[in-house]
């Protein structure tokens, strides 16, 4: 059954038009819609047959019909593909549910609304194995919308709670972030949550919410209020006891990204981070330099008065209106005077990491540092001439950058956010890689015997093309002879066994030796009969 629904799969394919295209007379109005949607009698027939195979008891024979429905059905009559899928999700064991969420996964992606009412379906149990968990978790996220953004949330916040197998619970916290970078109703709760999660016991847990944190902000940046002054204290204070080299540099990098919404924060945070500088991984020390750079440059420019009260700044970075915005909304919370004091110590705390960074072992920590320090010192003179464009040299560069890490908070470069929001709506179909169900798609590469599904044709062929043809009624065989015995074409060879009168003149019988001379060649002698 499945290898015939292939076969007829790829004919309807080859011979017939898609049923949802629109064909050049409905363009123009000369058809109605219902009577270019009408579907040829084959296929109509072909799709009748696959939905009964729906309710067939093989779960191979189910998926193959549910696939070539998912190919070949019109867009509105998919609906009868959930119910059998998530029956043969239920009964199926762990290592053939992993097949099937495989196979559905492109369907989920390009039609949700299908799955949606049955969200519950996709809930993780805690002896799946872990590439069924992961897989439902990736259901979750491309199901979730506003209607069942709650249930979702109470059900990874379950998930979170599942300390003893790290490598879901951090699976869990990127579904959280995921949800709440797809839902902005839900982001306040859900940055509030990350950082509650900084206190816990968990490493992994600890370590996943820093990463997760960090694409949230970003993306929370954008909006003027964005709460980033409360969050970044606490991410200070957990700085201490976070291990993990990645946590520690998301950290990093976000005290410095969006130190403007707590000024006092950033020098505290450099003092500390420069007592441990050599026992940093790579990752954290090139977050450090950029750390120690970016808090610098702000103190010198709020002591030379360049940052004002109301959150711009002067000297020749140009920003959107967006960002302006934004930069007016915070304020920076330090008087020059008191950058003023800060930068004689801050400066000497800098210099001292720049020193011990250029005889790093790493090459790429020693560049960096010496980069940086040149950089500084090039805006320090170009800073005291005034300098501020591209076009005054190394002076120039200098400056324009400290402005540049003044003035630009975080926000998302436009060209990345408009990627990512053109991509969240793509084409509402279900061209994969594989063929839904075959062996290349749960491989992830194609074999030999690979075979790709054929385009759709251009129109549909006529159906007498399907028809068998009518072969004329074998002839009746024509009698050998014409007799009483042979009515009916019939021969009655009882009546010729019983009638054997074609000998004539028998000799009479008078011994047993005369019944041999049936068989002799010779006649019979007289001297033979007088014995």
């Amino acid at each position: 059954q499945q290898c015939c629904i292939d076969v007829l799969l790829r004919y309807c394919r080859l011979f017939f038009a898609s049923p949802d295209r629109r064909p050049q007379d409905e363009q123009d109005g000369d058809v109605a819609p219902e009577e270019a949607n009408e579907l040829p009698e084959d296929l109509a027939s072909f799709l009748k047959s696959l939905r009964s195979l729906l309710s067939s008891s093989s779960k191979g024979v189910t998926l193959s019909a549910v696939v070539a429905l998912c190919y070949l059905a019109p867009s509105k009559e998919l609906k009868v593909v959930t119910l059998p899928f998530l029956r043969c999700l239920r009964q199926s064991p762990s290592e053939m549910a992993k097949a099937l969420l495989t196979a559905f996964m492109p369907i989920v992606e390009a039609r949700p609304e299908l799955v949606r009412p049955h969200i519950r379906e996709f809930f993780v149990h805690s002896f799946d194995p872990a590439e069924v968990k992961s897989q439902k978790l990736a259901m979750l996220k491309h199901l979730v919308d506003e209607t069942n953004v709650q249930l979702v949330l109470r059900e990874l916040q379950a998930y979170v709670s599942w300390h003893s197998q790290p490598d879901f619970v951090a699976l869990a916290v990127q579904g959280v972030a995921g949800v709440a970078l797809k839902i902005s109703a839900v982001a306040d709760s859900c940055l509030r949550g990350l950082v509650k999660m900084l206190d816990s016991k968990c490493e992994a847990l600890a370590c996943e919410a820093v990463v997760a944190l960090r694409a949230l902000l970003q993306q929370r940046h954008k909006s003027g209020d964005s709460g980033l002054g409360s969050v970044l204290p606490h991410l200070s204070r957990y700085l201490d006891d976070l291990v993990a080299p990645t946590a520690r540099a998301s950290v990093v990098w976000i005290i410095g990204q969006y130190q403007r919404e707590a000024p006092q924060l950033g020098p505290d945070v450099v003092r500390r981070l420069s007592k441990g500088f050599t026992a940093e991984r790579d990752e954290v020390k090139q977050q450090i330099l950029g750390l120690s750079l970016k808090v610098w440059a702000f103190h010198t420019l709020n002591a030379r008065g360049e940052v004002r009260t109301d959150g711009s700044a002067e000297g020749g970075a140009k920003h959107t209106p967006g960002g302006s915005a934004q930069l007016a909304a915070s304020q920076p919370g330090v008087s020059p005077e008191e950058s003023s004091g800060l930068l004689p110590r801050l400066e000497a705390i800098v210099d001292h990491i720049s020193t011990v960074a250029s005889y790093d072992a790493a090459w790429d920590v020693r560049d960096t540092a010496r980069a940086l320090k040149r950089l500084r010192d090039a805006a320090k003179s170009g800073l005291l001439s005034g300098e501020g464009s591209l076009s005054g040299g190394d002076a120039g560069l200098g400056a324009w950058y400290c402005r540049a890490c003044v003035g630009l908070g975080g926000a998302v470069p436009t060209d990345v956010a408009s990627a990512g929001e053109a991509g969240a709506g793509d084409a509402k179909s279900f061209q994969d890689t594989w063929i839904l169900g075959s062996l290349a798609q749960a491989l992830d590469f194609p074999l030999d015997t690979y075979r790709p599904l054929p385009a759709w044709a251009a129109e549909n062929s006529p159906d007498q093309l399907r028809k068998p043809k009518a072969e004329p009624p074998l002839a009746a065989m024509a009698p050998k002879s014409i007799s009483s015995s042979n009515v009916g074409n019939v021969q009655h060879m009882e009546t010729r066994v019983q009638n054997p009168s074609n000998i004539a003149k028998m000799a009479p019988v008078s011994s047993l030796e005369d019944l041999d001379l049936f068989y002799s060649d010779d006649g019979p002698t007289g001297a033979g009969r007088g014995l």
